[in-house]
């Protein structure tokens, strides 16, 4: 803590602290122009597709940043009908599996399982 008071005083002549805060820049400001024009090209594209094309422009950020930045400038996408994990090949084998023994199931003997219990 001491080699920080003596360095802001060296840089600034002052040993006040630093403001508090501040104004964090959005990364994907100056790309809002193509996002709206590729959104607008293409309805439905879904927010992983919108993230690898950014990424593909050299732009890589989180996929919660993305979903932020649509949503404080209004925008709209769409949302995908499978779950990303479905994508991993483990998970699609599992659900091949699952879709190729599901005529086998009884229906007379499947329950349903509510998540409230009784009181």
């Amino acid at each position: 803590m001491v080699v920080k008071w003596s360095q802001r005083y060296q840089a600034t002549g002052s040993l006040e602290p630093d403001e508090l805060g501040g104004h964090r820049k959005r990364v994907l400001e100056p790309y809002r122009s193509f996002i709206v024009e590729r959104l607008a090209e293409s309805p439905h594209l879904t927010l992983h597709g919108l993230k690898n094309e950014l990424a593909g422009r050299g732009v890589r950020v989180s996929h919660n940043a993305v979903w932020l930045f649509l949503r404080r400038e209004g925008l709209r996408f769409k949302k995908t009908l499978l779950a990303v994990e479905q994508g991993r090949a483990h998970v699609a084998r599992r659900w091949r599996r699952w879709r190729a023994g599901q005529h086998r199931l009884d229906p007379a003997r499947l329950v349903f399982i509510d998540g409230e219990t009784e009181k």
